[in-house]
């Protein structure tokens, strides 16, 4: 339910929550020049785990631990439903409390965003070391998330801007942590201006999620909390991004790789729909898990679907080249595909069962709020719905025109070790090693 709350857009969402109090605050960060969106990313990692002019960082740490569930920051974005190269940037700030801590909870928000300080260099310096290790322990065990964002990185605006927070972003690190008493006073400065930007109310979208007869409470507190957040004006910006660079390979100290495909389906004219989920069931059931978990050897493979690009992706794979050309080979799966009308029946009932799994308050909280931002609507997943349960199998086969068509667009990336990568380099058009050795 959409409300104007003293000047700021409320998303409501009553329910039962036992006296729990989920808020989300959404801050326009689309404001922040393009050459300091990646401190944006440092704000939100070092916000909560610094002083502020009223405590310090133990101090800080047991008021939350008494006072919230947790309160928490992220730089995100929101892509938009119908086109990939629209999104907002937002930083999202979560924080959750019981009813009667909610005045104590905001008061606390209102120390870590408006009175942080950054200028303790030793606690600084502790926070990025840790980032820079955090990041190369996901290189390594979470490859896939850096093969995924990098691959549709190729694709759009969108996926260029969510790519940010990882390689760019550690490469940030490791630069502010390779030279960081020369550049610790610029950092503290460009921290600050950055904080100053995004914590404004122009453009603030708060989210609730409670008991409908607490929520005028929230919005007392919220308006008195509202008295603290400054109301700035400052121009839009239009981030410019280069995609010249495409199906990269990144060397990791592994023995096993992450594989991804992609590409995009809307550019070849087709539009997204209910059959792609029964497609998604289908083959990662009948075909990929078969070929890249039980042949392959891969800890897992599967293929998923956005509003208009298509992803193919291996877990832990020993393999390189074979996966890409098994991802090639669904085109020959979907060209032979024959069912029953039951088996095709017990497809559509585990495509829907994907769909509806149980979810808590909070986070039936967060997908009214991602429906917002991203411009969802009901009908928009009823209609979705109604395609899932129409699908016929003559309809699968279907997709063979849009996958061959992605084939054709032929874009990739592999995380993995030296030798595979190696071994297949005429696939990759880079080759990086993005794990860098510490400066001593």
């Amino acid at each position: 339910i959409e409300k104007l709350e003293g000047g700021i857009k409320v998303l409501s969402h009553p329910m039962f929550t036992d006296g729990i109090t989920y808020s989300n605050l959404y801050f326009d960060s689309s404001k922040v020049p393009q050459n300091k969106v990646l401190y944006l990313k440092l704000l939100a990692s070092v916000l909560g785990n610094v002083s502020t002019e009223k405590y310090n960082i133990m101090q800080l740490s047991n008021e939350m631990m008494k006072y919230t569930g947790g309160i928490g920051f992220s730089s995100t974005s929101f892509k938009n439903n119908t086109d990939s190269n629209k999104y907002s940037p937002k930083m999202s700030v979560s924080v959750n409390s019981i009813n009667s801590a909610l005045p104590n909870s905001l008061g606390l928000l209102d120390q870590i965003m408006n009175h942080s300080k950054f200028d303790d260099k030793e606690r600084m310096k502790d926070l990025i070391k840790k980032i820079r290790v955090n990041y190369e322990s996901m290189f390594v065990n979470e490859g896939n998330r850096i093969a995924i964002k990098r691959t549709l990185s190729y694709l759009s605006d969108s996926g260029k801007y969510a790519d940010l927070e990882y390689l760019p972003y550690y490469d940030f690190i490791c630069d502010l942590d390779d030279n960081f008493d020369v550049k610790f006073e610029k950092m503290v400065k460009n921290l600050n201006e950055v904080k100053d930007i995004v914590f404004n109310k122009e453009e603030l979208v708060v989210s609730y999620t409670g008991d409908e007869k607490n929520y005028d409470k929230f919005i007392v507190g919220l308006n008195k909390f509202g008295e603290r957040i400054k109301d700035e004006k400052f121009p839009k910006q239009k981030y410019e991004f280069d995609f010249s660079k495409k199906n990269e390979a990144f060397v990791i100290p592994s023995q096993v790789q992450y594989v991804v495909k992609s590409g995009c389906f809307k550019k070849e004219g087709y539009n997204y729909n209910g059959h792609m989920k029964v497609l998604e069931n289908i083959l990662n059931s009948d075909y990929l898990w078969p070929e890249i978990r039980v042949k392959g050897g891969a800890y897992g493979g599967a293929m998923s679907f956005t509003k208009d690009e298509v992803l193919f992706y291996s877990y832990r794979d020993p393999n390189l080249k074979e996966t890409l050309n098994t991802f090639d080979d669904t085109v020959k799966f979907l060209k032979n595909f024959k069912v029953s009308e039951k088996e095709m029946t017990n497809y559509i009932i585990g495509t829907i069962g994907s769909m509806d799994s149980l979810v808590g308050p909070s986070s039936k909280g967060l997908m009214g709020d991602n429906m917002y931002f991203t411009g969802t609507t009901q009908a928009d997943i009823q209609k979705l719905r109604d395609e899932v349960l129409s699908t016929t199998a003559g309809d699968i086969r279907n997709f063979v025109g849009l996958l061959e068509d992605i084939k054709k667009q032929n874009l990739h990336c592999v995380v993995g070790s030296e030798t595979k990568v190696n071994e297949n380099k005429d696939l990759f058009d880079r080759i990086i090693v993005p794990i860098k050795k510490a400066k001593q």
